[in-house]
């Protein structure tokens, strides 16, 4: 099984979600998000020592729980190899909490650090796709599109994959402060 962790920010982008949708339908490519919520990731998905799943999943859950939401600077739209995507600030918080995460998986369950991990740039992926000329007629299309300038965070993503494959990933538990 592998893991995923996020925070939610779906909700910030329904009609965006709508008009990415309809460039890749324009553009006659996919990329299978599988219905999973615009997010930002924590940390890079990663596969789970068998037996130990259950257990991982609760001294996530049990952080997640431990954390306050907070705000995010959105930077804007940018294309970065091969992905489309918002490009948010980073600030201390939410470096924390992706350290810390990458921290107990490591230190209680010796799952190793993603070269991503370790200097990871906060975002929401639009979509992914080799082809660059595919890309930047979709950056093109959407580079001007207003964004908040400011997000509040407040729900956190528990996710799941048998397989570790894009279109297999699904939500597994949501934790949201008020």
């Amino acid at each position: 099984m592998y893991l995923w962790l996020a925070i939610d920010v779906d909700d910030y982008y329904k009609d965006l979600k709508k008009k990415v949708s309809q460039i890749e339908k324009s553009l006659s490519f996919h990329y299978g998000t599988n219905g999973l919520p615009y997010h930002i990731s924590l940390k890079i998905s990663c596969k789970l020592p068998e037996g130990q799943e259950d257990l991982i999943i609760k001294d996530v859950e049990s952080f997640y729980k431990t954390l306050k939401p907070f705000y995010i600077d959105v930077k804007g739209i940018e294309v970065d190899k091969g992905i489309l995507w918002i490009r948010y600030y980073e600030n201390d918080y939410i470096k924390y909490i992706s350290q810390s995460l990458n921290k107990l998986l490591n230190e209680k369950y010796h799952i190793s650090y993603h070269e991503l991990d370790l200097n990871y740039k906060f975002h929401t992926t639009l979509y992914m796709n080799e082809n660059a000329e595919i890309l930047n007629k979709g950056y093109e299309k959407l580079k001007d599109e207003k964004l908040k300038n400011r997000l509040y965070l407040n729900k956190y993503l528990i996710g799941y994959s048998p397989e570790g494959l894009p279109e297999t990933y699904k939500v597994l538990k949501k934790i949201i402060f008020k």
